[in-house]
C-alpha cells in the first residue's frame, strides 16, 4: 500500500479473483478498500447517593459490514 493508501492494480485483481469477481483495471490504475462505518450515540445517566442525576453522551463508531473496492 502507498503513503496514499491505494493498491497496485495486480494486487487489486488478486483480490477480485479471491472473492469470485472480475476485474479489468488499466495499468497503472489504483484501488482503495472503502469500509462504511456507523455512529451511535448512547446516553449514560447515573445518579449518586443524595439522588443527583448526572447524563453524559457516548459516541460509538463501528464498521457496518459493508466493503467495497473503488478506483481511484
Amino acid at each position: 500500500m502507498s503513503a496514499t493508501g491505494h493498491r497496485t492494480a495486480a494486487l487489486a485483481t488478486a483480490r477480485a479473483a479471491e472473492a469470485g469477481e472480475r476485474a479489468a483495471q488499466a495499468p497503472g490504475e489504483s484501488w482503495a478498500v472503502y469500509v462504511e462505518y456507523q455512529t451511535n450515540v448512547y446516553a449514560i445517566t447515573t445518579s449518586d447517593f443524595w439522588g443527583n442525576y448526572s447524563t453524559e453522551f457516548v459516541n460509538v463508531t463501528q464498521p457496518t459490514g459493508v466493503v467495497a473496492g473503488r478506483a481511484c
